[in-house]
């Protein structure tokens, strides 16, 4: 059995990933069984998913009522010269506001 390759892919225009990215959502989780995630030992295995070549980290607005972006944000403070990749996703409509998710309301966190 071999080694899985886990260099860093060329995504294109100069970004580079990791082949294995990280889900934040498990912060954002405060629903039914499932108990929400200490603050310090989400941040502890964020930190160590990076130490093991981890860039490309996936959020969403709907996770934990954007607490995981909260604590993504928190991580990345940490690293002020990095080279992560960021996705992020919407769609989850929540709440009677119409149209939550117009091009108008998803720009800001596009940036």
């Amino acid at each position: 059995m071999t080694a899985p390759d886990l260099t860093r892919r060329h995504l294109g225009r100069g970004l580079f990933a990791h082949p294995l990215g990280v889900n934040c959502g498990a912060s954002g989780l405060s629903q039914g069984t499932e108990s929400e995630t200490d603050d310090g030992r989400f941040l502890d295995g964020l930190r160590r998913a990076v130490e093991l070549g981890a860039n490309l980290l996936d959020t969403a607005d709907s996770y934990g009522a954007g607490r995981a972006e909260r604590m993504l944000g928190r991580l990345l403070r940490g690293y002020p010269n990095n080279d992560f990749l960021v996705s992020s996703k919407v769609g989850r409509i929540r709440g009677s506001a119409p149209h939550a998710y117009a091009g108008r309301h998803r720009e800001p966190g596009s940036q």
